[in-house]
């Protein structure tokens, strides 16, 4: 999203009124490029208090990005001060918030405003919008910048609903809590469950984790960022850029691992095999 082509709107939609879903990384992406290239007539429509998206939302023990943080920014607003090469929520979340304070997005967010549904009327090429709260809106131009990773699903228990225990999703993580010395059960053991499983284990009492399929399993290459990388990233910028063209290579090499039978995936999964072996003793976990 470098360039966004103006000419394409015609004279009478120089302020075509635009209507943008959600205040999240790429919601905000947008309305920066847009106010860039000389658009301010648009508005971002939040249902949550806050902007941040996923990163306002997820706030689970452990909450981090699987993306190294140089590479899961803005290309033309990177961040020098990262703590360490994969940032947790809150630090993510501040990144949003300095980017938003910086290009003066703030004004043109509505929160606590929940859009439900959407129908184009093809006579007028106008969106009409109905938000939970019952207003009503008109778009020239609708954007859903609809993030998928803080809608919680469980599961179909049977009796889950009447579970007189305390009972709650990662995606919504009640902090108000305490899990000290409590018998703890979690269900799958995904990226969310991989992240907050460790920090809870060290908290309760006894805890059973219920997973569906294993997983593989492959060392974290996470590290911090010394005070000097930081003014060296600062200094010159040059340096920022290209470490995190050097980030994105790698990580698109990598996804070769995801190819079946690829001389990558292959050698991803002779890794992975004998890491587990020196892990996981048990053979049905594996």
């Amino acid at each position: 999203m470098d360039q966004i082509d103006v000419s394409k709107f015609s004279k009478q939609q120089k302020n075509p009124n635009i209507v943008i879903l959600g205040a999240g990384v790429s919601g905000l992406c947008l309305a920066i490029k847009l106010k860039q290239a000389g658009i301010h007539s648009f508005k971002i429509y939040e249902k949550s208090p806050k902007l941040g998206g996923t990163w306002h939302d997820n706030t689970y023990p452990g909450a981090e990005c699987d993306v190294p943080s140089h590479l899961y920014s803005f290309s033309f607003e990177l961040n020098p001060n990262w703590s360490k090469r994969f940032s947790n929520c809150y630090e993510i979340r501040d990144y949003l918030e300095h980017c938003a304070e910086k290009y003066d997005i703030k004004p043109h967010i509505q929160f606590n405003t929940e859009i439900e549904s959407a129908q184009f009327n093809e006579e007028s090429a106008t969106w009409t919008l109905n938000c939970k709260n019952g207003e009503q809106l008109v778009a020239d131009v609708f954007v859903s910048a609809l993030g998928q990773l803080n809608q919680p699903k469980y599961p179909k228990i049977e009796g889950l609903k009447t579970f007189k225990g305390e009972l709650f999703h990662s995606a919504r993580w009640n902090h108000d809590y305490d899990l000290e010395g409590k018998n703890v059960a979690v269900i799958g053991t995904g990226a969310s469950a991989i992240q907050f499983v460790p920090p809870v284990a060290k908290q309760v009492k006894h805890l059973s984790v219920y997973q569906r399929s294993p997983n593989w399993i492959v060392p974290k290459p996470d590290r911090v960022y010394s005070e000097s990388q930081k003014r060296r990233f600062k200094r010159f910028p040059a340096f920022i850029r290209l470490y995190r063209t050097l980030l994105y290579l790698q990580f698109e090499t990598s996804f070769l691992a995801f190819k079946k039978d690829s001389w990558l995936s292959k050698r991803f999964i002779k890794a992975a095999d004998s890491i587990m072996g020196r892990h996981i003793s048990d053979p049905i976990l594996k």
